[in-house]
């Protein structure tokens, strides 16, 4: 007996059967009463499908132990599950007996883990049958087993642009490995130009960030697009395939030769532009908003002009804008600012060459003669931006965009007050009574300066008094004045705090009418390309929000989201800043408790 017992372990040795497994070779009924009853045995082979190393077409699943002598008791497939494999065997045992286990699947690959054990209860040994739990084959976790991504990325399309050619390599970095390295890089194999590679060790449900990036002539170039995002799943080979910067179709490109001409007369006129001193140039989606600059023509200097080479597919559109130096971008009297842009037709595009000529600024009016203006702003009842009701006006500047006013630099810091024209409560500079919290300053605008301006004021500039802020007036819009042709000397009331836009007229001055109800107008143009106005009315000061919404309901463009107090506004849109496509959109107007919604059409 000793002796077959040792070749029994030799052989089950060569098997991989732990040989753990048979420290005890049966089960012991010397002391209990043994009776016969049926243990059924489940197993689930998923795990062992999913990486390739069980194949439920070529392979057989069985189960041995004590209570077989270690043989192997063939498993069938369930119809109701194809991963789960189960049988039924006779096992004499006793109640508290010990069933040792494990499972196997041709050729004789068994589990690793540990000897599986089930202890036969009272119940089972009464009913005369024991149901066990199904096992997953070797135990892996679904959380812990490693799962494989299959990353594909397509250059073709920049093969045939010129900007990725054989030998150049493509790499895929994300969170996964702390997007740098050359670790993940991918492989063209078959000549096909889809660049690919699986790479294991991904978790079930993990959620991946990653970008492909390639490298051509050295350099390192990555996608300029979001973020690729994938949840891996556990359910066969995770697969991600895309072109490169998801561009699927070529377009071919050709240099279009665009001259750019921009007229600068009223700059020069007005004093804001010294031809022997300053600088224009035209900036751009086509040199990453940097100075390409112009030079005036010899028949008339005041036109300044460049002819650039711009590589364009047909459909694209360049955006651009005009700029003197120092300091002087190209300005506009609407909110927000809104850049020129040429949009390559089939024309612009067969002939390779196209003409843009303006007036910088082309909204531009001149003043035709110079204009005092009396500033005259009331503080009584006003709240300086964050700071208590009754904070006292100790000091009042007044900024703007035409000389003598000026804008200080972005944040508003303390050392821009010199920038500011002050404003007096004292009896002088236009004053009528002292110490009455009213401020007042007279301003001449020089012949040919604009005839918009806009401006605000500023209260307690750079003290404790100012909220924390010098741009501390309450709203985020500034005032527009229009200065009517005709007009030399006249007074302007404000009301710190309460902007709006307001008229001087040869006749006297006055203030746009307040609307006596909301209104929303149709926008105009409509249809429109690219881009079109919406005109709204508000009672009271409000919250006031403007959103354009596609025919799915989905917002597209936040146009206004701010207080506003009671006037009439005209808010531009431009259909490029948001890429939008043909078709119809609605913009809807909340204030208060009103709401009005309105369609509009765009054709492209």
């Amino acid at each position: 007996m000793k002796k077959l017992h040792l070749i029994l372990l030799t052989v089950i040795a060569i098997l991989s059967i732990p040989v753990s497994a048979f420290a005890e070779e049966t089960i012991n009924h010397t002391t209990l009463t043994s009776k016969t009853i049926l243990v059924t045995f489940s197993v689930n082979m998923e795990l062992g499908r999913l990486t390739g190393l069980f194949n439920p077409l070529t392979d057989t699943v069985s189960v041995g132990g004590n209570f077989n002598g270690w043989e192997k008791a063939t498993m069938t497939v369930l119809q109701s599950n194809s991963n789960f494999y189960q049988t039924t065997v006779s096992v004499l045992t006793s109640v508290q007996d010990t069933i040792r286990f494990s499972f196997c699947y041709s050729p004789d690959i068994w589990e690793v883990v540990a000897i599986r054990e089930y202890v036969v209860t009272q119940t089972d040994y009464d009913r005369g049958s024991a149901l066990l739990d199904t096992i997953g084959f070797n135990s892996v976790s679904l959380a812990d087993f490693p799962i494989e991504v299959d990353f594909r990325c397509n250059m073709s399309v920049q093969m045939k642009e010129g900007k990725f050619v054989r030998g150049d390599k493509v790499f895929v970095r994300g969170d996964f490995n702390g997007w740098s390295g050359i670790d993940f890089e991918l492989k063209d194999v078959d000549g096909d130009s889809i660049y690919s590679r699986i790479f294991p060790n991904f978790k079930r449900d993990q959620s991946i960030a990653f970008k492909f990036v390639l490298n051509h002539a050295g350099n390192d170039i990555w996608e300029t697009t979001d973020n690729r995002t994938l949840t891996v799943s556990i359910w066969g080979r995770n697969i991600y395939t895309v072109y490169w910067e998801d561009e699927s179709v070529y377009k071919s490109t050709k240099t279009i030769q665009i001259t750019f001409s921009v007229n600068v007369e009223l700059q020069r006129l007005a004093g804001l532009f010294n031809p022997a001193t300053d600088s224009v140039s035209v900036r751009g989606t086509f040199n990453d908003w940097q100075n390409t600059w112009m030079h005036p023509t010899p028949n008339n200097p005041d036109v300044c002009t460049t002819t650039v080479a711009v590589d364009a597919e047909l459909g694209d559109t360049i955006s651009f804008k005009f700029f003197i130096t120092p300091i002087t971008w190209e300005d506009d009297y609407s909110y927000p600012q809104l850049n020129r842009f040429i949009a390559v037709s089939q024309e612009i595009y067969d002939s390779s060459f196209v003409e843009y000529s303006t007036v910088f600024n082309n909204w531009f009016r001149p003043l035709a003669n110079d204009c005092t203006v009396l500033f005259i702003c009331n503080t009584n009842g006003a709240k300086i931006k964050e700071m208590p009701e009754g904070t006292p006006f100790k000091t009042l500047h007044l900024f703007g965009n035409n000389t003598p006013l000026k804008w200080p630099e972005s944040g508003w810091p303390n050392s821009d007050s010199t920038l500011g024209v002050q404003m007096y409560d004292d009896g002088t500079h236009g004053d009528k009574i002292a110490g009455d919290n009213i401020f007042s300053n007279q301003i001449t605008f020089q012949k040919y300066s604009t005839a918009i301006i806009k401006y605000k004021y500023s209260a307690n500039w750079g003290l404790p008094e100012n909220g924390g802020s010098n741009n501390n007036e309450g709203s985020e819009m500034n005032r527009i004045l229009y200065i009517i042709k005709g007009v030399s000397n006249e007074a302007l009331e404000d009301t710190f705090g309460i902007t709006r836009s307001k008229y001087l007229t040869n006749v006297d001055s006055y203030e746009i009418p307040l609307p006596a109800s909301y209104n929303l107008e149709q926008n105009y143009p409509n249809p429109f390309n690219p881009s079109t106005n919406i005109e709204y009315s508000v009672v009271g000061t409000q919250h006031v929000t403007l959103k354009v919404y596609d025919i799915l309901g989905n917002e597209v463009a936040t146009l206004v989201n701010d207080v506003r107090s009671s006037g009439n506004y005209k808010v531009p849109f431009n259909s490029m800043r948001n890429e939008l496509s043909s078709g119809i959109y609605f913009y809807q107007l909340c204030a208060g408790d009103f709401v009005q919604t309105k369609k509009m059409i765009l054709l492209r």
